[in-house]
Order: structure tokens, then sequence, then C-alpha cells
């Protein structure tokens, strides 16, 4: 009895002993897979750490290079708008300087062209000053001309002394031309009749022919030779 308690109490311990390692065994795999866990845990919770550190760094870099891009392209802006504004300046610079020099050659050429005119001028006045020295001169070598006493019938105190060359010619044209019967010349049809018969020397091309005619006219009138028709319109003139 007391063999079969001692067997009884060996086996007991053996099984309480395999009891205890399988506990133990239980409790060391129970920790390990504890520990498996938490290095689990520990891993992804790293994993998401260093996810989130990457993407972060990630998007610090996107925005740094956003940043930079913005700033490159602001620089080039700015500097596209200098260049044109200084190309600008530069343009409006050479068009002001072309007008400032149009201007001066523009000025040169008409106080050019005003030195000119009044070097013209001065010769020109010379000229006319060297023909009148001489004109004059040829007068006062020349004889004084011939002159005549006329007068006219609408203001018969007036008397004048005229050339009398000019007159005679004259003279001798007017009664030339003029009828003696009615209804005698107008005073524009005397005019031109009177040209063909005057010497081209006095009257060169009719030259002041015009108050010679009226001269003779008005004197022949005062002296009764012509007549004057006073009813005719326009009046008429005729040889008595």
């Amino acid at each position: 009895m007391a063999t079969t308690k001692k067997t009884g109490t060996k086996v007991r311990g053996r099984a309480a002993k395999k009891a205890a390692t399988k506990k133990a065994s239980a409790k060391k795999s129970a920790a390990k897979k504890s520990a498996a866990k938490k290095s689990a845990a520990k891993k992804s919770t790293k994993k998401a750490a260093a996810k989130k550190t990457s993407a972060k760094k990630s998007a610090a870099k996107k925005s740094t290079k956003k940043a930079a891009a913005k700033k490159t392209s602001a620089k080039k802006s700015a500097a596209k708008k200098s260049t044109k504004k200084a190309a600008a300046k530069k343009t409006s610079t050479k068009k002001s300087a072309t007008k400032k020099s149009a201007a001066k050659k523009s000025a040169a050429k008409k106080s050019a062209k005003k030195s000119a005119t009044e070097k013209s001028a001065k010769k020109t006045a010379a000229k006319k000053a060297t023909t009148k020295k001489s004109a004059k001169k040829t007068a006062a070598k020349k004889p004084a001309a011939a002159k005549v006493r006329v007068g006219t019938i609408n203001v018969p105190e007036h008397q004048a002394n005229v050339d009398a060359t000019k007159y005679r010619a004259m003279e001798r044209a007017l009664l030339r031309v003029l009828p003696r019967r009615e209804p005698g010349l107008t005073q524009a049809e005397m005019f031109e009749a009177v040209l063909p018969h005057l010497p081209e020397a006095l009257f060169p091309g009719g030259a002041k022919s015009g108050w010679w005619v009226k001269c003779v006219q008005l004197n022949l009138e005062r002296e009764g030779t012509v007549i004057r028709d006073l009813r005719a319109r326009p009046l008429r003139w005729r040889r008595l």
C-alpha cells in the first residue's frame, strides 16, 4: 500500500511537473506571441511613421519645387518685362533722336534756304541799284525828251506836259481809226483799234496804250476835234 502510495505520488508529481512544464511552455509561447505582436505593432507603427515622414518629405519637396518653379517663372516674367521695357525705352530714345536729328536737319535746310534767299534778294537789289544807276547815267547823257502841253474836257483848267513823241504817235493812230459818221467807237473799241497803228518802239506790245488813248481823246475833245455821243450807252466818240 505504501508502495502504491509512493508510486501514485510520483505519478502525480510527474503529471504536475508536466502540467507545470506545459503551463510554463504555454506562458512562454503566449509571451513570445505577445512579444511578436508588440514587435509587429512596433514595426507597423514605425512603417506608418516612415510612410508619413516620407509623404511629408515628398509633399515638402513638391511644395519646394512648386515654389521654386513659381519663383523661377516670376523671375523670367520680370526679366521679360524688364527686357521689353528696356527695348521700348531704346526704341523711344531712337525715335526721339531721329526726330531731333530730322528737326535739326529741317532747321538747317530752312536756315540755308533763308540765307540763300537773302543772298539772292541782296544780289537782286544790287542789280536793281546798278540798273537804276545805269538808267540815271543814260538819262543824264540823253537830251531831255520834247514835251507837249495837254488838257482835258472834263477839267478844263487842268493841264499837264507829256511826252510829245508818244502823244503825236497816238494822236495819228486815234484820228486814223475814229470814223466821221455815227455811231462812232466805244472806249473799248478805240483801245483795240489803235493797237495795229502804234510804233512798237514807243509802245512795245501795246504797253500803256490805254492811258495814252484817253489822254489824246480828252485833249482832242477839249480842242473840238473829237466829239462824244452822250445819248449812246456805252458812250461813243467820232471825229468832226
